[in-house]
């Protein structure tokens, strides 16, 4: 129990730099060359309590990216079959 406080420090710290790894990896992405004429959104919610991790422009309403119709064309594929 001596060393519990030790191991919350070191949890706290994993989890911080972790989110400051995310946050910079955004930025990246945002301040990309190649994306300078587009408009990135993104949102990263912790999956058990639905928290806001990282975000950019997360409540702006964004046309799909084709990776997503891709994403759906095969989900559809599977799931209806080829020849729907």
């Amino acid at each position: 129990m001596k060393y519990f406080p030790i191991l919350l420090f070191f949890l706290l710290a994993q989890l911080s730099f972790a989110q400051s790894t995310l946050n910079n990896a955004i930025r990246q992405l945002v301040n990309d060359e190649q994306v300078k004429h587009g408009m990135v959104g993104i949102a990263v919610l912790d999956a058990k309590s639905g928290a806001v991790v990282a975000a950019n422009n997360e409540n702006k309403s964004l046309i799909p990216a084709s990776t997503l119709k891709t994403v759906t064309t095969l989900s559809a594929i599977r799931l209806l079959g080829a020849d729907y």
